[in-house]
């Protein structure tokens, strides 16, 4: 990625130029663009001096992001729709695995306790979970036996869901392209260089 964003970092890194061009940027444009120098600017203040009101406004993009899953998931549950198997949809949950060993806690002194365990994923996380340990691993996801070197515990989130954005992608454009009803109207070819927004009913930015 970081050989694509800048190709002479190549010259650092090493090896020859990325093929594949998925993230990239015009460097000429991008520095002379005054609207991508305004955007920058702004994510880089609000990056180091976030505002009092940061916090609730991330839960109120929260509060649209969990709709629009659960939306989602609500499609792909179904039965009547395929789109869960066009996308591989997989709602059986994710596993976080942890080959750490098990640390025993000592009984003498509660300063040398130690967790039982790492764990499997740090960091912010609001989906419901539970640890599992041992056996109960691989009753939850039987290929696990397979391996030669078995975890010691996993993060388990059971309501996690899981689906190819490719293949959702693909049968959404598919049904864009042949149902008429939908009014979708693709261009090929074509390069974006300004959007044109009408002030909505209620909303005047």
């Amino acid at each position: 990625v970081t050989k694509c964003l800048a190709p002479f970092t190549r010259h650092i890194l090493g090896g020859s130029q990325e093929p594949y061009r998925f993230f990239h940027i015009d460097w000429l444009s991008a520095i002379t663009d005054p609207f991508f120098l305004r955007w920058s600017a702004t994510f880089t203040k609000t990056s180091f001096f976030p505002c009092k009101e940061q916090s609730r406004l991330q839960m109120e993009m929260l509060k649209f992001t969990d709709y629009a899953v659960k939306d989602m998931v609500k499609m792909m549950e179904d039965k009547k729709d395929p789109m869960a198997v066009a996308s591989g949809y997989n709602p059986n949950g994710s596993l976080s695995l942890s080959y750490d060993p098990v640390m025993e806690e000592k009984d003498d002194s509660p300063s040398e306790k130690k967790p039982a365990a790492a764990n499997p994923t740090r960091g912010k996380n609001l989906e419901p979970s539970k640890v599992l340990k041992g056996k109960d691993i691989s009753s939850e996801e039987p290929s696990i036996l397979h391996q030669e070197l078995q975890p010691t515990t996993c993060k388990y989130e059971y309501e996690a869901c899981a689906a190819s954005s490719g293949r959702f992608t693909q049968e959404l454009a598919e049904r864009c392209r042949s149902d008429p009803k939908l009014d979708v109207t693709f261009f090929y070819d074509t390069r974006v260089k300004g959007v044109t927004v009408v002030p909505s009913e209620g909303n005047t930015n």
